[in-house]
């Protein structure tokens, strides 16, 4: 949602959060600690673990209040134009390889997956950088199914920062 890195929201229905044990343990999320025994804190703080990111929280704010101005139907809108006029021309090059791309239109989102045959994704991405084009390069925690859909690099061609890690 353009907000900083390191920020998120947890959401869900009050009896299912309320009756989850928290995941992570510190800070403001403890009520009571006794030697046997500890209680947690009344939600949303029984979640809220450790120094808080209170730049992350405040950009995330601004973040949800600029994209609130613009609009979600709007930037839907946006989406959907960008996608009706790069799909067809990604499908028109022989070098292009599109996932999930045979949906029905009403049915396709603002993301368009898709690999350019023989070339390194962060090659790519450089490239469509440099010419105001931005794209998110590389495995995005999904190795699984790179491999399901035979896109391994061979290990002479992934960068060392990517190696056996997401």
């Amino acid at each position: 949602m353009l907000s900083p890195m390191g920020i998120g929201v947890l959401y869900g229905k009050y009896d299912i959060l309320d009756a989850m044990p928290p995941f992570l343990m510190g800070g403001d999320m403890i009520e009571y600690v006794q030697e046997q025994d500890t209680t947690f804190a009344e939600l949303p703080a029984k979640f809220e673990a450790g120094t808080q990111n209170v730049g992350g929280a405040a950009g995330l704010q601004a973040a949800i209040e600029y994209l609130g101005k613009i609009g979600f139907d709007r930037i839907e809108a946006i989406e959907k134009a960008l996608v009706d006029y790069a799909l067809p021309q990604l499908r028109e090059l022989p070098y292009i390889e599109l996932y999930g791309c045979d949906s029905t239109r009403d049915n396709k989102t603002g993301i368009i997956a898709f690999n350019v045959k023989d070339v390194h994704p962060h090659d790519v991405a450089t490239i469509l950088d440099s010419t105001g084009v931005a794209v998110r390069a590389g495995h995005h925690c999904a190795q699984p199914l790179h491999r399901y859909l035979g896109l391994e690099l061979p290990r002479e061609l992934l960068p060392l920062q990517h190696e056996g890690r997401c």
